[in-house]
C-alpha cells in the first residue's frame, strides 16, 4: 500500500454537516504519516468560533450546511484570517458554487469522491501557496471564466511575451502538475520551476493560478473546449 505523506505539524478543521462523512474523514487523514490535528465543526458558525480560539492552517469545508454555509464561512474566514486556506469540499459540481467560492477566495476545490491521495495532494499544495481544483471542477471554473472574459484577440500592446520554456511550465500547470512534478519532467529543479512560475505570474498580471491557467487559454497555450 502506497504510504502518503502529508506536510507536518499541520492543524486542519473538517466542516461537515453529515456525521459518518466527517468521522471517516477525520478517520482517514489520523492515518497518515504525521498525522494532522483534527477538530469538527458542523457549520461555518463552528469554524468561525474554532479560528477565533486557536490557528489553524487548512479548513476542509463542505457548501450546504445550516446556521452558515461554505460560501459565506469561506469569505468570512478570507477576510479575517487570510493565512487559512481553505479547500472545498462538497458534492456539488454546479457552476455557481464553483464560481462563488473561486470569487470568495478558495484556495481548493475537491469533488466528494475524490480520494485520500489526492486530497493529501490538494492539502500539500495549498499549504506552499498553491492552489487545487479536481479535473471535473477546472474544467466548470475554466470554461466559465473564459465565458465572462470573450475578448480573446488583444492589440500588440497587450501581448505578453514568454519563452518556451515558459509555455511548457504554464502548459504543465494547467494539468495541474505541481512543481515539485513538473520539475521531474522538465529535468528542472523545484527551485527553478518556482521562479519560472512567479516570473510568469508578474508578465501576465495574474494575481492566482486560475488566473494564469485562464492566460494560457485565451492565448492558444492550452485548449478547453466550451459547449
Amino acid at each position: 500500500m502506497e504510504t502518503l505523506n502529508i506536510k507536518p505539524n499541520l492543524k486542519i478543521i473538517i466542516a461537515e454537516d453529515h456525521p459518518m462523512m466527517r468521522d471517516g474523514l477525520k478517520l482517514q487523514l489520523k492515518k497518515l504519516k504525521s498525522p494532522p490535528k483534527i477538530e469538527l465543526a458542523e457549520n461555518g458558525m463552528d469554524v468561525l468560533q474554532l479560528l477565533s480560539k486557536e490557528h489553524f492552517d487548512i479548513v476542509l469545508m463542505d457548501v450546504e450546511m445550516p446556521i452558515m454555509d461554505g460560501i459565506e464561512a469561506t469569505k468570512r474566514i478570507i477576510n479575517e484570517y487570510p493565512k487559512v486556506k481553505v479547500i472545498a469540499l462538497t458534492m456539488y459540481n454546479s457552476h455557481r458554487y464553483i464560481m462563488e467560492l473561486y470569487d470568495a477566495g478558495v484556495h481548493g476545490y475537491l469533488l466528494k469522491n475524490t480520494t485520500l491521495k489526492e486530497l493529501v495532494k490538494a492539502i500539500n499544495l495549498v499549504c506552499e501557496n498553491e492552489q487545487y481544483y479536481c479535473a471535473d471542477v477546472a474544467e466548470v471554473l475554466y470554461k466559465n471564466l473564459l465565458k465572462r472574459d470573450r475578448i480573446t484577440k488583444v492589440s500588440e500592446k497587450e501581448k505578453v511575451k514568454i519563452t518556451s520554456r515558459e509555455v511548457e511550465v504554464v502548459s504543465l500547470i494547467c494539468d495541474q502538475y505541481s512543481s515539485d512534478e513538473i520539475a521531474e519532467k522538465l529535468f528542472l529543479s523545484p527551485k527553478t520551476v518556482k521562479r519560472h512560475r512567479q516570473i510568469l505570474m508578474e508578465k501576465t498580471g495574474s494575481k492566482n493560478l486560475a488566473g494564469l491557467v485562464l492566460f494560457a487559454i485565451k492565448r492558444g497555450y492550452y485548449k478547453v473546449f466550451i459547449d
